[in-house]
């Protein structure tokens, strides 16, 4: 009897202690748990890492951290670009795209990346995707009216918020998103530092202290930029017709050229219109340059940050995204000069 009592308190003494070690491991899961969600809550406002994965190198690299790595590093992760161009804003443009599926553009200043845009199905921006809705972006970030850095201070209208907020990441980077508001989805993304983004100025600026200073550019030079941007909204443009499932236009030389000569003479003429002070319109201009086409339209564009953004602007306004996304039209024809942008669309003729 003595010893089937003293077996049944061995029992009772092993079933105590598991059922105790038990407990303590539940408490200790359900506290991992929590302090993911905790993380999770903070990284929202501020600490939501991005992270890109090359196309040919599979690891996983913090976009954000990106920011201050060398040229070498970045064309041992991506190859050569497909184009490299001074830019307006005293870096150059490394282009890296395969004109259909991602485009990454990144911003090189003393051998150093200080600013990226990207886009394409195919470019991973953990957490974020291209096509992901406003509200999806919201959970990782909030959106502010007022966004400071440094000495620097954004203060962003209810527009900007809807289709271009910013937002501050670690170490001074800032995060730029561009929504289709048309779609309520992400587009494209932008990332800088906070030296770059005061000379982009996307929204109004409060300081204190100097601005930096923006060098300024020979005639070689922009000649340089215009071709590039000329050449990065085609392929903008292309993608998003993509994205839309709409047939990708073929480039124009006469209708650029044609393009390119609307944009200067609104710069030296001062004036934002379809119509040359001459009284020509879009037809004219293209049958002056000698441009076979059955249909024809135009978009214009003054004042952006860049020939992205100003594409990103055009998908946001019925009229132009009508331009930039009918199926009828075969040709493109681009044309940029200082602040002014020109798209030609024509229907080809054969």
């Amino acid at each position: 009897m003595k010893r089937m009592f003293k077996f049944l308190l061995f029992l009772f003494i092993v079933y105590a202690v598991f059922f105790i070690y038990g407990d303590l491991i539940t408490q200790t899961d359900k506290s991992v748990q929590f302090f993911e969600q905790k993380v999770v809550e903070q990284d929202r406002d501020l600490e939501v890492k991005l992270s890109f994965f090359d196309r040919e190198i599979t690891k996983e690299e913090p976009l954000d951290q990106l920011i201050g790595k060398s040229l070498s590093h970045l064309l041992e992760a991506f190859g050569e670009p497909v184009q490299s161009a001074p830019s307006r804003y005293d870096y150059e443009w490394y282009l890296f795209t395969d004109e259909e599926n991602y485009f990454y553009q990144f911003g090189i200043k003393d051998n150093q990346v200080v600013t990226a845009f990207i886009t394409g199905e195919q470019a991973n921006i953990l957490p974020l995707e291209i096509g992901m809705n406003y509200e999806e972006v919201e959970r990782f970030y909030v959106f502010k009216e007022e966004v400071e850095f440094d000495r620097f201070s954004f203060r962003l209208s209810e527009e900007d918020i809807e289709t271009t907020p910013i937002i501050m990441l670690d170490e001074g980077i800032l995060l730029q998103l561009y929504f289709d508001i048309h779609t309520d989805q992400l587009s494209s993304i932008r990332i800088m530092n906070g030296e770059v983004a005061v000379k982009h100025q996307p929204y109004y600026l409060s300081y204190t202290g100097p601005l930096p200073k923006k060098s300024r550019l020979s005639n070689d030079d922009w000649e340089m930029v215009t071709q590039s941007e000329a050449y990065a909204i085609f392929i903008l443009t292309n993608m998003i017709r993509k994205r839309f499932e709409v047939n990708p236009l073929q480039w124009h030389n006469q209708a650029s050229q044609v393009a390119s000569l609307h944009s200067q003479d609104m710069h030296q003429l001062d004036y934002f219109s379809h119509q040359s002070q001459d009284g020509r319109d879009l037809l004219d201009r293209l049958t002056d340059g000698e441009v076979s086409f059955s249909r024809a339209g135009e978009n214009i564009a003054a004042q952006y940050t860049d020939g992205l953004a100003a594409v990103e602007g055009w998908l946001n306004s019925e009229g132009h995204r009508r331009a930039l996304l009918d199926e009828s039209f075969t040709h493109l024809g681009v044309g940029v000069y200082q602040n002014y942008y020109t798209q030609n669309f024509i229907t080809d003729k054969r």
